[in-house]
């Protein structure tokens, strides 16, 4: 279908969870895309959202020219008011210049006209993510090979958020159901007949105590007893005593508590470790699996990876992983550069770009013994965006948290991913993506974080 820029169409869209809307819009621009597939793109103003919002054409399955502006001339409607009403509430349409009652339906009417992109990948993952990741300083996507910026399109509400996009790489939980056209009236009660039931009901009530309530307490006063007064307080369950050794495993090694009538004090046998002090037991444990695995001794770096356990339990808890993310800005920024910064690295300059972030958390995630990956989203143009993943199993984190399911794929390098969910972690934001994934963009490649230390990307 053939689509007129500064047109308004009324158009039957459904979205990604199979919900249908009518709404009217006035149109922008157009792209065609070509990459697995011919998409086309549909950047419109939505007078159901009251904004710009963007639309795949496969998507729609009925559209109507209701208005075009001819050249030279202005739209002809009614007034303002009714203009408003007909556009906002859908009971009315404008008397327009120019209507058209075809309607437009399926696939079978796209334009042909493709636009070829590059190939997704190369040994290098050179330019993969841009600048608009820093979601404080640029909130817009950047349309290739054009000179117009298009908004980010907040989604959802950021309680009930979930991923827009269908991709055979995950599952989806939940659905936010949009509001649908009614045109059933509003029932109105009379303020009059509201008072008059009111006055009825305090009459009725007045009665009641007039006629029933003196003799029901005058009976009820025949029937006191006195009763002698008693106080009995239950005595305390008694706390049992601790044991006087008990033995938790961390990080595959044995923590032993001991107390005796010196006091309480921790052994590590493993790495020969034995005082009183559990943070630094549980240092012995964490500091040298993290840096057998990573290669990674600086100070600084642990002593931020430490203080994450507020608790001193020696683990990493979901609250303590969200606080974390929190307070990262505190001492880091975003800065725009073209290689994949190490933790360290990452610390040391004050700061990196998406994928840097990604990397910072996911080092938190290594020290403590989670099993985090770096995801890239791509938008259908242009480069794209790295968070953080942790794998989850079958479960296990809170309600409100978002996940993907991923089965039977592999990383980047092509090692096997184990099946199962994962949780997102974009900058300060756990269980959900930031406002710098787009509609539209989907999962393309995930990574073993420690590969791509260094890499150009």
């Amino acid at each position: 279908m053939d689509w007129l820029i500064d047109a308004l169409y009324e158009i039957y869209y459904v979205n990604n969870n199979g919900i249908k809307t009518r709404r009217v819009i006035r149109v922008i621009e157009t792209r065609t895309i070509k990459r697995y597939e011919t998409v086309v793109y549909i950047r419109a103003f939505c007078y159901l959202r009251n904004e710009e919002r963007t639309f795949r054409e496969d998507n729609i399955v009925q559209a109507r020219l209701i208005a075009k502006q001819e050249a030279g001339a202005d739209w002809v409607v009614p007034s303002s008011t009714q203009t408003h009403e007909a556009i906002s509430t859908y009971k009315a349409e404008p008397k327009l210049l120019y209507t058209d009652s075809t309607l437009y339906k399926g696939k079978n009417d796209f334009p042909s006209t493709t636009v070829e992109s590059k190939p997704s990948h190369s040994y290098r993952i050179e330019h993969a993510f841009h600048n608009a990741n820093n979601i404080e300083q640029n909130k817009s996507t950047v349309y290739a090979n054009s000179g117009k910026t298009e908004p980010v399109a907040k989604g959802y509400a950021a309680e009930t958020r979930v991923s827009p996009y269908n991709s055979d790489y995950f599952s989806q939980r939940g659905s936010y159901k949009y509001p649908q056209d009614s045109n059933e009236p509003i029932k109105k009660i009379k303020l009059s007949r509201i008072l008059g039931i009111a006055t009825v009901l305090g009459l009725v009530f007045i009665w009641y105590l007039n006629i029933y309530a003196p003799s029901q307490v005058k009976a009820e006063t025949k029937k006191i007893e006195y009763v002698p007064f008693t106080t009995t307080v239950p005595k305390p369950t008694p706390t049992p005593p601790p044991p006087a050794l008990e033995e938790v495993k961390l990080g595959g090694l044995i923590l032993r508590i001991h107390r005796d009538s010196s006091g309480t004090w921790y052994e590590v046998p493993a790495r020969g470790y034995v005082g009183k002090n559990k943070k630094e037991a549980i240092k012995a444990i964490r500091v040298p699996n993290f840096t057998n695995y990573t290669g990674i001794t600086d100070t600084a770096l642990i002593a931020r990876y430490l203080a994450a356990d507020t608790d001193n339990n020696g683990k990493l808890s979901y609250r303590e992983l969200e606080n974390f993310a929190k307070n990262m800005r505190t001492y880091v920024t975003y800065k725009s550069n073209d290689i994949a910064l190490r933790p360290d690295i990452f610390l040391a300059e004050g700061g990196g770009d998406c994928e840097d972030f990604a990397l910072y958390v996911a080092g938190l995630l290594r020290f403590w013994g989670w099993q985090p990956y770096i995801a890239c989203f791509d938008p259908p143009v242009g480069s794209g965006h790295a968070v953080c993943f942790s794998y989850e199993g079958s479960g296990g984190f809170p309600k409100s948290y978002n996940w993907y399911t991923l089965s039977g794929k592999k990383t980047w390098d092509g090692t096997l991913l184990p099946d199962g969910k994962y949780i997102p972690i974009d900058f300060e934001y756990v269980g959900k993506l930031s406002n710098a994934v787009g509609e539209g963009w989907e999962l393309r490649h995930i990574f073993i974080p420690e590969k791509i230390w260094g890499l150009k990307m």
